[in-house]
C-alpha cells in the first residue's frame, strides 16, 4: 500500500491520537532517513494539530526533531538550532536514545553548515557514544556518514574515507539502499581531493544509477554536481557544464537550498575558469544572499575566494582586495590549523568526558581572549586618541578659512584626508602684499604622510619667514634643500619627500583693485593680473574666463626631497584677467577607484568635471566636487588623501 494512503488511513481511523502521532512520527523519521521528498510539511503540520491537547512528550520531542529538519531543508540554519536543542531537552528528560541519536544528527548537520566544527564533532561524538548502547542501525550509519562529511571539510581526507566507509558497513547488510547510495558521492568526493579520478568517477555513476532506479532527487542532483566538479578539475569544461547544469536544474527546484548554493559556487568557478566572470559575479551574488541570512560561513568563504579570483581577472583591484580580506578573516575563524587539531583530539577514543574537558578549556582560553581583547581596545583608544589630538594639531598649521577668504576672496579649499591626519596639505603665507598658497601631497598617508607633511610645512614657512623669499621656485629650491638636510640626521636612509603646486599672487589693499590695470602697466603690455607658478610632479590647470578648456602649465617632474640629478625649480609667470579660475591639487581625487568598474578616476576626467562646474560660484563648486568624488567612489574605500584648490581672479 502506498504510504501516504496508509498514513491518510490511520489519521481518519478511531485511533487514539497517540498511535496517530506515533505514525507521524515513524513517516517523519522514514523521511529524515530515506530523504524521498514525500508530503513531509503535511505531515508534520498533522503532527503538531494532534499534539495540542496531549501530554505527550515522546511525541514532543521527535516532532521537534522533525520540524528542525524541514527548516535544515529550508536552509533556515539558526531558527533550526533553536527547535533541535528543544528536543534534545525533551528526549534527554524522557531517556529516548534513538531519538537522541536523530536529533544529535541533524543538530551536526546544523553546526557545520555555519563552520562551528566544534560543536559538530561533540555532538555527533555524543551520538556515537550512545549507538555503542544499542544495536547498529540505520541511525548509527548516519552517525558515521556525517563523521565523514566533517573530516571532508577539514579537509582531512584520510579519516574522511574511513568514516563512509564504516558507515557502508552498516548500509550495506541491511540493504539501506539511499545510505549506500547517498555515502558513495561522499566517497567519490574524497578520491576526486586525492587526485583518484577514476575511482571518484566510478563511485559518482553508481550512484547517480542506484538514484534513478529509485528516485530521489536530493541524493540524484548530489551525484550529478560531484560529477560536474570531476569534470571541472579535470578541465573538461563541456562536461562539466553539462552535469553541473542538470544539477543547477534540480535543485533550482527543490526546498532544501544547501544544495542548490553548493551548485551555485561550483558553477561560478566554472564561468571564472571559462573567462565568463560576469556570469560568475551573478551566481556568487546568489550564494552570498542564501549563506549570508543564515551565517554559513563555509560557504560565504568560498564565495569570497571566487569572488576575489574574478575581481582579480577583471583587474578590479580594490573590489578584489576587499574579497581577499573577507575570505582571509572567514577562513581563520572557519578553518585554523587549531580547531582543526582540537577536533581530532575530541574524536579519539570518544571519549565525550575529553570534550566536555575540552569545552572548558576552549571557555577559559574564550575569557583570556576577552581579556586581551579589552586590553587590546584600551590601547587602540589610547592610539586613536593620540591620533585625533595629532589631527588637532596639523590643524593648527593649516591657515584657517578666515585668512583664506581675507587673502583669496573668490576661492575653496576641498581637503579630504583619508584617515585620522594626513599627507596632503594646503598651505598659505603673505608677504609684502603678495599671497603664497599651495596644495602639497606628502609621501604616505595617515600618520606617516602626517609627520612628513610637518617637516614639509616647516620648511614652506622658514622660506618665507627665515630667508625672506616670495619666488616660487626659489621658494621650492631652498624648501628641497631643507627637507633633505632634516631628513639627513635619521640614522636610516629616509627618502620621504613631496609633490606640490605652489602659486603667487601680489594683492593690493583692496582686492578688486588689482583686476583694475594702471595705464604704466598697459604701457608696458600688460593686461591683466600676473600669477606666478612652479611645482614639485604637481601642475598647475587654468580655465580661461567663457572658454571649456583646460591649459595646463607643467611642473618639474621632480619631487622636494631626494632625486637623482635634481635640476632648479622653475618660475612660471602667466597673465591672468576677471573671471579665470585657476586650480591646484594632490593626485588623491584622480588616482582614487571607482565607478561601475571600480577604475581609477584619471586626470582627463577631472579636467571635465572642473570645465563642467567652472562657471559655478565657488563654493557651489566645491560641493559639486566633493559629490562627484564620493559619487565615484561609492562603497569603495578612499584610496589617498584628496586636496584641491581653486580661485578665481
Amino acid at each position: 500500500m502506498n504510504i501516504e494512503v496508509e498514513i491518510d488511513q490511520v489519521l481518519e481511523s478511531s485511533r487514539p491520537k497517540r498511535e496517530k502521532i506515533d505514525a507521524i512520527i515513524d513517516y517523519c523519521m522514514a523521511e529524515i532517513d530515506q530523504h524521498t521528498g514525500r508530503n513531509y510539511l503535511l505531515r508534520v503540520q498533522q503532527g503538531f494539530d494532534l499534539m495540542k491537547d496531549q501530554d505527550y512528550p515522546r511525541g514532543e520531542g521527535y516532532l521537534a526533531i522533525a520540524y528542525a529538519y524541514q527548516l535544515w531543508k529550508e536552509y533556515k540554519i539558526k531558527e533550526m538550532q533553536q527547535w533541535v536543542d528543544k528536543a534534545l531537552r525533551i528526549l534527554e528528560d524522557v531517556g529516548e536514545e534513538t531519538g537522541i541519536i536523530t536529533a544529535l544528527t541533524v543538530r551536526t548537520f546544523g553546526k557545520l553548515a555555519i563552520g562551528d566544527f566544534a560543536q559538530a564533532f561533540q555532538s555527533s561524538i555524543k551520538a556515537i557514544k550512545i549507538s555503542k548502547r544499542i544495536e547498529p542501525t540505520a541511525t548509527t550509519g548516519w552517525v558515521y556518514y556525517i563523521m565523514g562529511v566533517m573530516y571532508f571539510d577539514i579537509k582531512d581526507f584520510e579519516n574522511a574515507i574511513k568514516y563512509y566507509k564504516k558507515g557502508l558497513e552498516l548500509f550495506v547488510p541491511i540493504g539501506h539502499t539511499f545510505g549506500i547510495a547517498r555515502t558513495k558521492p561522499g566517497l567519490g568526493s574524497c578520491y576526486l581531493e586525492i587526485g583518484k579520478y577514476k575511482e571518484a568517477e566510478k563511485l559518482l555513476n553508481e550512484a547517480i544509477l542506484e538514484f534513478t532506479e529509485n528516485p530521489n532527487a536530493e541524493g540524484l542532483s548530489r551525484a550529478i554536481n560531484d560529477l560536474g566538479v570531476l569534470y571541472l578539475r579535470q578541465g573538461n569544461f563541456s562536461k562539466a557544464e553539462k552535469y553541473l547544469k542538470e544539477a543547477y536544474d534540480i535543485r533550482a527546484e527543490m526546498v532544501n537550498k544547501r544544495g542548490y548554493n553548493t551548485t551555485l559556487l561550483d558553477m561560478a568557478e566554472l564561468r571564472i575558469l571559462q573567462n565568463k566572470t560576469e556570469d560568475a559575479l551573478e551566481l556568487l551574488q546568489l550564494s552570498l544572499d542564501l549563506s549570508q541570512g543564515n551565517d554559513a560561513k563555509p560557504k560565504q568563504m568560498r564565495a569570497q575566494n571566487l569572488l576575489y579570483r574574478a575581481y582579480k581577472a577583471q583587474g578590479a583591484i580594490d573590489k578584489a582586495f576587499f574579497a581577499l580580506e573577507n575570505y582571509l578573516s572567514l577562513k581563520e575563524e572557519v578553518s585554523s590549523s587549531e580547531t582543526n587539531h582540537k577536533l581530532k583530539l575530541q574524536e579519539s577514543n570518544f571519549a565525550f568526558e575529553k570534550a566536555s574537558e575540552l569545552a572548558e578549556l576552549e571557555r577559559e582560553k574564550n575569557r583570556q581572549l576577552k581579556l586581551a581583547h579589552d586590553e587590546i581596545a584600551e590601547k587602540q583608544k589610547e592610539i586613536t586618541d593620540s591620533i585625533n589630538y595629532a589631527k588637532r594639531i596639523q590643524r593648527a598649521i593649516l591657515p584657517p578659512s578666515s585668512l583664506i577668504k581675507d587673502k583669496l576672496k573668490d576661492s575653496f579649499v576641498l581637503y579630504k584626508p583619508k584617515d585620522i591626519v594626513a599627507g596632503d596639505f594646503y598651505w598659505m603665507e603673505s608677504k609684502n602684499g603678495t599671497t603664497l598658497f599651495a596644495a602639497a601631497d606628502c609621501t604616505g598617508h595617515g600618520v606617516p604622510g602626517a609627520m612628513v607633511s610637518v617637516v614639509c610645512n616647516n620648511a614652506l614657512n622658514r622660506c618665507i619667514r627665515e630667508y625672506q623669499l616670495t619666488d616660487p621656485g626659489e621658494i621650492l629650491n631652498k624648501t628641497r634643500e631643507i627637507v633633505i638636510k632634516e631628513f639627513e640626521k635619521a640614522e636610516d636612509d629616509v627618502k620621504d619627500g613631496m609633490d606640490i603646486a605652489l602659486c603667487s599672487l601680489r594683492l593690493r589693499s583692496d582686492y578688486n583693485e588689482r583686476l583694475e590695470i594702471s595705464k604704466e602697466e598697459t604701457n608696458r603690455g600688460m593686461s591683466g593680473v600676473e600669477v606666478h607658478y612652479a611645482g614639485a610632479n604637481n601642475p598647475l590647470w587654468i580655465i580661461r574666463n567663457g572658454t571649456t578648456e583646460v591649459e595646463e602649465i607643467k611642473a618639474n617632474k621632480q619631487p622636494i626631497g631626494q632625486f637623482d640629478h635634481p635640476e632648479p625649480y622653475t618660475t612660471h609667470k602667466i597673465t591672468l584677467k576677471k573671471g579665470d579660475t585657476i586650480y591646484v591639487f594632490s593626485d588623491g581625487f584622480a588616482d582614487q577607484f571607482g565607478g561601475e568598474k571600480g577604475k581609477k578616476y584619471k586626470a582627463s576626467n577631472f579636467k571635465k568635471l572642473l570645465v563642467s562646474v567652472c562657471h559655478e560660484s565657488m563654493p557651489k563648486q566645491k560641493k559639486l566636487i566633493d559629490e562627484a568624488f564620493e559619487s565615484w567612489k561609492g562603497n569603495l574605500e578612499q584610496l589617498d588623501d584628496v586636496c584641491v584648490i581653486g580661485v578665481r581672479i
